[in-house]
């Protein structure tokens, strides 16, 4: 958890971008056209510098931007649909760069006639619509 002067909270996470590395930060937004908030990724940069020397000559190459998917339970979809052979759904992943890897091998192996290495019935589609009790998961 980064905390910037602005008094304004962000998690945030440093991970390898060969060859360089990538500063994410998790701002929820609620739009399909989401504009790039470059006052609280200056913050960050700010921040970033100001406990770690390391990143004190870093610099913002490019930005973007983007909506914030989820699901009622906050919990992704990762299955095919019944009734329509061949359409599978991976979707809702508030928590993308967490769960990307792992969600996109599921999906794949399900598009694949494979058998996925975790239990993907608690993701399925139908849940929303069979009656199944939904419970948010935090």
């Amino acid at each position: 958890m980064i905390q910037s002067r602005a008094c304004f909270a962000v998690e945030a996470a440093l991970t390898p971008f060969n060859p360089r590395s990538r500063v994410a930060g998790l701002f929820p937004a609620y739009s399909s056209a989401v504009p790039c908030r470059h006052g609280v990724l200056r913050g960050i940069l700010d921040e970033l510098q100001a406990h770690y020397p390391l990143f004190a000559n870093a610099r913002v190459e490019e930005t973007w931007a983007g909506a914030l998917v989820s699901t009622p339970d906050n919990m992704p979809v990762i299955s095919g649909v019944e009734g329509i052979p061949g359409l599978f759904l991976g979707t809702g992943f508030y928590y993308g760069l967490t769960m990307g890897p792992a969600a996109g091998q599921a999906l794949a192996d399900l598009v694949s006639g494979q058998t996925p290495a975790f239990d993907v019935r608690p993701s399925r589609y139908e849940r929303f619509i069979d009656g199944s009790m939904l419970q948010f998961q935090a």
